[in-house]
């Protein structure tokens, strides 16, 4: 899988809306960087191992107990 997809791409994997995404860049919520990236090109492009971190501290679950749950 691509590190590194567009607003689009994102909303067909994740189900967010492409302006949910983009409330939540615009808002702060998601920090560029670490959420997202912008392109050379200038497009917003999301970060997947970012947004798989994000949501797994947004749950209150860190990620050393998922890897020692899943035995990596």
């Amino acid at each position: 899988m691509l590190r590194y997809v567009t607003i689009d791409k994102f909303s067909e994997l994740s189900g967010y809306t492409p302006d949910a995404v983009r409330s939540k860049i615009k808002r702060g919520d998601w920090l560029e960087g670490r959420l997202w990236i912008k392109a050379p090109a200038g497009r917003i492009l999301i970060d997947m191992h970012g947004y798989d971190a994000w949501a797994v501290s947004a749950a209150g679950v860190s990620v050393s107990a998922i890897r020692k749950h899943l035995g990596k």
